[in-house]
């Protein structure tokens, strides 16, 4: 039991980079590794014209579709969903559905209102049970298909973004091919980054430790360029807290060889920024200066920024109670915020739409992830910090997907897990099927 165990950690690690066995089990594992990273991204996207909301709604279907479908036809597994329906996992969605349909209908239903909803209802609710069912099934080749997908996605979407140069931090966003949104980017981003930290800190050969060392560095030099700087803010600061990590969790000495790669990156860092984004980075420590002193900011994003945020804080004490409703910000002070849409800060956007009992339903589900993801140290931590940091400056609900998948961990144990993997290998037995292919 002890050695089923030990194999069920998601971050337990043989070797960084092992052999795989291209079997169809791997294939399928990557093929829908793929596609729940896709769908990451895509959700990110807050733009809601119907194209888009026609994507994500497709695209949230082909996820679903491809797990029932390889846990159905490639493993032959029956997913056990009472396990999940007796459970507060199923018990907090259903308030989060509930809350949000009554927020809707306070806010009159309107457009945006409906359009949130909808997301809600099609798109986040489902990667949320997505994210809860592949832990529940999880596997040694799941844990290898994420990893490569990730790597393969941040590596491609880097390399192109290097070349194509499809960033401009300094006008309006407008989706189009040409021009990518670097908070999209920026934020799905990060978790390739924190992936090779992690790659790099357990890396054992010097061969490994280098290939990670420079992903990471192409990372930071792609996420700099992209001028995203909240994003880039957070890698830097998660850097200190490695280089502080693993010095804690070393015998050797402070500077062994991974805290200096790592000192090369926090000194690196600042200069790649001076090198190849001066003007965006230098302008809004500026602006942060301008706000300190009291002075007049120059900084037209940071000013409607704050302008929002004072907005959506003075106005929701109207409502203080239930809110303006889902979709309601929009209406709140004119051209500034139906160009805004939502205040571009989660907590002020639960306050303004859905009131006091939105907030604090809000809060109570951070203090429940965070309570169910401590059990597994440091890099799921630091990870899930940062998501909630990029949420204090961009995006809305239905579009902080990153942040609602921890609501997976809830109800979640390594006890549940091994218990899972336990009757898996029985089934095995009695299938008489190869031992390696299954959960």
């Amino acid at each position: 039991m002890n050695k089923i165990k030990h194999k069920t950690n998601i971050f337990f690690l043989k070797t960084p980079f092992p052999k795989i066995n291209f079997d169809r089990y791997f294939i399928f594992e990557l093929f829908f590794a793929l596609i729940y990273f896709t769908n990451i991204i895509l959700a990110s996207i807050s733009n809601y014209t119907t194209p888009i909301l026609i994507v994500k709604t497709i695209s949230s279907s082909t996820l679903a579709f491809t797990f029932f479908f390889l846990q159905k036809h490639i493993y032959k597994h029956e997913l056990q969903f009472s396990r999940i329906t007796r459970s507060r996992f199923s018990l907090i969605l259903l308030t989060l559905f509930t809350v949000s349909f009554v927020s809707l209908l306070i806010g009159n239903c309107n457009l945006l209102g409906l359009q949130k909803f909808y997301l809600i209802t099609v798109q986040l609710i489902p990667i949320i049970i997505i994210t809860k069912l592949s832990l529940l099934t999880w596997n040694e080749q799941r844990t290898y298909a994420f990893i490569y997908s990730v790597l393969l996605i941040g590596f491609t979407a880097s390399v192109i973004a290097i070349v194509l140069k499809p960033f401009n931090p300094f006008v309006a966003y407008h989706f189009s091919l040409n021009r990518w949104s670097h908070v999209v980017f920026g934020r799905f981003l990060v978790i390739p980054t924190v992936l090779s930290l992690f790659l790099l800190y357990k890396s054992i050969s010097t061969k490994t430790t280098i290939v990670n060392y420079f992903m990471v560095l192409l990372f930071c030099f792609t996420l700099i360029s992209s001028g995203f700087r909240a994003g880039a803010a957070a890698i830097y600061l998660f850097l200190i807290l490695c280089l502080i990590y693993n010095s804690l969790n070393q015998k050797s000495k402070f500077l062994n060889p991974k805290s200096l790669l790592l000192i090369t990156l926090i000194i690196g860092l600042p200069l790649l920024i001076l090198l190849f984004q001066p003007t965006n980075f230098v302008n809004r420590i500026s602006s942060l200066e301008q706000i300190a002193v009291g002075s007049s900011i120059e900084d037209g994003s940071i000013t409607s920024r704050i302008t929002a945020y004072k907005t959506a804080w003075l106005g929701g004490w109207g409502k203080p109670l239930l809110g303006h409703g889902l979709g309601t910000f929009q209406f709140a002070n004119g051209e500034l915020t139906r160009s805004l849409k939502y205040p571009h800060n989660i907590f002020l956007e639960f306050f303004y739409e859905m009131g006091l009992i939105g907030l604090i339903f809000f809060i109570l589900l951070l203090l429940l992830i965070f309570n169910s993801i401590k059990k597994y140290g440091f890099w799921l931590i630091s990870l899930y910090c940062i998501f909630l940091w990029l949420s204090l400056f961009s995006k809305d609900i239905p579009s902080n997907v990153l942040l609602f998948t921890g609501l997976a961990f809830i109800d979640f144990s390594k006890q549940n897990f091994s218990s899972y993997l336990l009757r898996a290998r029985l089934k095995t037995i009695l299938y008489k099927a190869p031992k390696r292919y299954l959960i």
